[in-house]
């Protein structure tokens, strides 16, 4: 029977082994790293996946992220806020991001929908603002409507 001898040491990320008496073999175990994905929501939506935030991925490796409009908004884009993570379709309400070097966040960001509202005159009077009006969702405009002399309101 023959017994192999090694000695080994770590020296910083170097390891430096002196074999004693015959062959002998050194076995390195590596995995990836891990970081942290934070995903958030700007106003106007939320995530979906992950169902919480943060969470530990392991780097160069794709997680699924989704967001979700709220009534009245909708989705423009993911970007990367914080560190170093690329988004495989910015575009898209659910996408992956792949963490490259470090703890990274990625944003969902929403937009309020906005409406035009166009007035208009059938008859004989005035209606206060005249032009196209610019509205976001949820909110009101205020119109003044007059009748000119010798004619009434009739309806909207």
């Amino acid at each position: 029977m023959k017994l192999s001898a090694i000695f080994c040491f770590m020296l910083s990320f170097l390891l430096v082994c002196t074999l004693t008496s015959s062959n002998a073999t050194v076995r390195s175990n590596f995995t990836l790293a891990t970081y942290n994905l934070t995903v958030t929501a700007t106003t106007g939506g939320t995530i979906t996946v992950p169902s919480l935030s943060p969470i530990a991925v392991e780097q160069d490796v794709a997680t699924t992220i989704t967001a979700s409009a709220n009534t009245g908004y909708y989705f423009v884009n993911w970007i990367v806020s914080a560190g170093a993570a690329s988004i495989a379709d910015a575009n898209a309400l659910s996408t992956t991001a792949t963490l490259t070097s470090g703890d990274a966040t990625v944003q969902a960001n929403f937009t309020i929908n906005t409406y035009i509202i166009t007035p208009s005159v059938v008859g004989s009077g005035s209606i206060t603002p005249s032009t196209p009006q610019t509205v976001d969702y949820g909110t009101d405009k205020q119109f003044t409507f007059s009748a000119d002399i010798g004619h009434h309101f009739d309806s909207l």
